[in-house]
């Protein structure tokens, strides 16, 4: 589970270094932004533009993944999102011949 948390935390750490030697006076101001745009991201903008790509609602992508960590770990949550597009093709698939069907 490091990986992904690399990156946001190398930057988190970059920029409270580059505020605290410039002599901000604020640092805890920039945390809690920090941490308040790394939630948006996570929690709302990822799975909302991941939502649109597949045509899955929002709230199922961040159940998903949270799912897929459960049953597979890591793999599993990036593995979850296809698993749940792959699903719901099939549904609406099966779903339209049994509508078409008289």
């Amino acid at each position: 589970e490091l990986v992904p948390v690399a990156g946001p935390l190398t930057a988190a750490v970059t920029i409270l270094s580059v505020a605290a030697f410039a002599g901000y006076p604020n640092l805890a101001a920039v945390v809690i932004f920090l941490v308040a745009y790394r939630l948006f991201l996570d929690y709302v903008l990822q799975p909302h533009l991941m939502g649109q790509g597949v045509a899955l609602p929002p709230l199922a992508i961040i159940f998903s993944v949270l799912a897929g960590e459960q049953i597979g770990g890591v793999p599993g949550m990036f593995l979850s999102i296809p698993a749940l597009a792959i699903l719901r093709i099939l549904y609406v698939q099966i779903r339209k011949q049994r509508l078409a069907a008289p």
